[in-house]
């Protein structure tokens, strides 16, 4: 179930309690918060904050589950409960690809053979955890990334070379202007051209579109966003982030107030306020890894992507970083 409303300080009890009804059936399945939800004929309030409580570790309870910064970063230090974090950012979440989790990873394009995380698997498919369908897929067998195992946890590595993902269908932005995307990342090379982590659209020959480059040009120890309505408009930083370099890379960007913002570990490190024009996000298929037309592949690994159809807030900032550190070992 995706929630249209974060829970945040204040939240009322119909907003407390759709976030319970999201985590709960997301790990236990669909049905269990009906099954707990009525004690009688009332709200079995006692049963639902229990069993979210036995989710948590000791010393942690969902009463004071609030977004700010303490609390993020004790859910960063729990391995698995980020997957409880998108549940905050309500209905804009986009796509939300997982690439450091092995249920969201498939061995063939149809996501029916799923992989089982050890090192050197190829993969074929990733789930969309947005609940929007645009799932990934890689039918050419030599163009697809493969698992690697780093400090004990799973990262999805592209060579660099050929290896990319698009999604099954087009994306569909529904006429929105704003885009935040945001990925984990650990950039393995600068050398030999810019290198795209996403891209919605080719640039050059749409309008709408946006695009996540890391490194920006060749030999250069940086990175850039592009925001296009019709006329293209780039955030970005030319040094400080040589390869390797791992961190959570974040763009923004909004067309109707000429909004390009690049973040590197929750540092913004590049802004253009340039005019992009006019229009809105074009709805496409979305390449992951590489531009469209065979080339800028990204050489390196990928734990997290994903991306809100809005201009992120500080608190959606706050939760795509510790969803990001979370994800590349």
């Amino acid at each position: 179930m995706k929630i249209t409303t974060p829970l945040v300080d204040g939240a009322t009890e119909a907003q407390f309690e759709a976030f319970m009804e999201a985590v709960l059936d997301f790990y236990n399945g669909p049905g269990y918060y009906a099954s707990i939800r009525l004690s009688g004929n009332s709200l079995n309030f006692a049963g639902m904050r229990t069993a979210c409580n036995a989710l948590l570790p000791s010393g942690f309870s969902i009463d004071n589950f609030e977004v700010g910064t303490g609390f993020i970063a004790d859910l960063n230090r729990i391995n698995d409960l980020y997957l409880t974090l998108p549940h905050f950012l309500g209905g804009d979440l986009l796509y939300w690809y997982p690439m450091a989790q092995v249920d969201s990873l498939w061995l063939d394009t149809g996501r029916t053979t799923p992989a089982t995380g050890a090192a050197g698997e190829s993969i074929a498919g990733v789930t969309d955890r947005s609940g929007n369908g645009f799932h990934l897929s890689q039918s050419v067998a030599a163009s697809r990334p493969f698992t690697e195992i780093v400090n004990g946890g799973l990262r999805t590595r592209f060579d660099g070379v050929a290896d990319r993902l698009t999604s099954n269908i087009a994306v569909d932005y529904g006429g929105s202007d704003a885009i935040t995307v945001s990925a984990a990342a650990l950039k393995a090379s600068d050398a030999g051209s810019t290198r795209a982590i996403v891209e919605s659209a080719p640039a050059g020959t749409n309008d709408g579109t946006y695009g996540l480059f890391f490194p920006r040009v060749a030999d250069e120890a940086g990175g850039i966003f592009a925001m296009k309505g019709t006329t293209n408009q780039q955030a970005g930083v030319a040094t400080g982030y040589a390869a390797p370099f791992k961190g959570v890379i974040t763009g923004i960007g909004r067309i109707s107030t000429d909004t390009s913002i690049l973040r590197i570990d929750g540092t913004q490190v590049g802004t253009n306020t340039g005019d992009q024009g006019t229009g809105t996000l074009t709805n496409a298929t979305l390449n992951v890894g590489f531009r469209s037309g065979g080339f800028f592949f990204f050489d390196g690994s990928m734990g997290n992507l994903m991306a809100l159809r809005r201009v992120a807030s500080t608190n959606d900032l706050r939760i795509l970083r510790a969803i990001g550190d979370r994800t590349i070992p």
